[in-house]
């Protein structure tokens, strides 16, 4: 039975197939209509255009709920910002797990793999579906662990020490729990004469997106600083409580709030460890501190 298909995808459209549970097709991969069906299942892969097969990347399995049904109009990222409609059909799905998935391991389990990479890589597309279903075998092994390796869960203490320091590697005097207007951002990056340079917000258990998005609200009322709203795990529910958001009653933030999972902002700050770095940035930062004061740009050499 040809349960499970793949399905290689970009960051913007893996993240908002996740959160709604829709998936689109492009038009020259229409025959995979007369192939999935109710109750088979889908292995949606990010994949970065840029490394391909080299990549770890996330990936989540989803069983098809609906069948499917027409595009009423633009609708994914790219459709948006290209005005017209490039995935003419929808299909709804009910997402099950979500995890980790190493492609170089899967391109030895499933040669094809490759081909299909290169064929993503060259189309104008931010979803590509394979277009045969995957072995049995191999689509159980993948879900299988993916379920028992899902996306690692990070602390608000361990995300908040880590942007923290990496404020503070920048060269920002950082604040915890700071006042901006009616509301308490987790932390501030602020310059030396106290100009909120950016406000960051970590998700809490015990407090809702909503709050989050009213301190970040503020910050953006008050200041021009930059937005960051660090996912302390890979939640499908957050995810789409937070899209609905941003697309309803705080629309106004769309375009200023950058999300960022945890786990992406551990790594980064685990490389601005390194001493080499840290050094660079240090010079860096003073050599921007000298031309500011000499009122030149940094490379002026008149």
């Amino acid at each position: 039975m040809d349960l499970y298909w793949l399905v290689l995808m970009d960051r913007d459209h893996f993240l908002h197939a996740v959160s709604y549970g829709v998936f689109g097709v492009p038009m020259d991969q229409a025959r995979v209509r007369g192939f999935i069906k109710p109750y088979f299942r889908l292995i949606a892969v990010m994949v970065d255009k840029r490394c391909g097969a080299a990549c770890g990347s996330q990936a989540a399995v989803a069983e098809v709920t609906h069948r499917w049904t027409e595009s009423q109009g633009p609708y994914w990222p790219d459709e948006i910002a290209a005005g017209r409609v490039k995935y003419p059909w929808m299909l709804r799905a009910r997402v099950l797990t979500t995890g980790e998935v190493d492609l170089s391991h899967l391109r030895c389990l499933y040669p094809k793999l490759e081909l299909l990479l290169n064929a993503y890589r060259d189309g104008g597309y931010g979803i590509y579906f394979d277009d045969e279903a995957l072995p049995q075998c191999i689509g159980e092994l993948i879900e299988t662990r993916l379920i028992s390796n899902p996306l690692p869960a990070a602390t608000y203490d361990e995300v908040v020490k880590a942007a923290a320091a990496m404020g503070e590697l920048l060269g920002f005097n950082v604040a915890r729990k700071h006042l901006v207007g009616l509301h308490r951002v987790d932390l501030a990056f602020l310059t030396g004469d106290g100009r909120l340079a950016a406000a960051v917000q970590v998700t809490m258990r015990d407090r809702s997106v909503i709050a989050d998005l009213n301190a970040l609200r503020d910050a953006a009322e008050n200041s021009d600083a930059a937005l960051v709203y660090v996912l302390t795990r890979y939640d499908v529910e957050t995810l789409a409580t937070l899209r609905e958001l941003l697309e309803g009653r705080y629309r106004d933030l769309a375009n200023r709030v950058t999300v960022i999972e945890a786990a992406q902002l551990i790594k980064l700050y685990q490389l601005l460890q390194s001493l080499s770095v840290r050094e660079l940035l240090s010079r860096l930062f003073r050599a921007l501190v000298d031309v500011h004061a000499q009122g030149g740009v940094v490379g002026d050499q008149g």
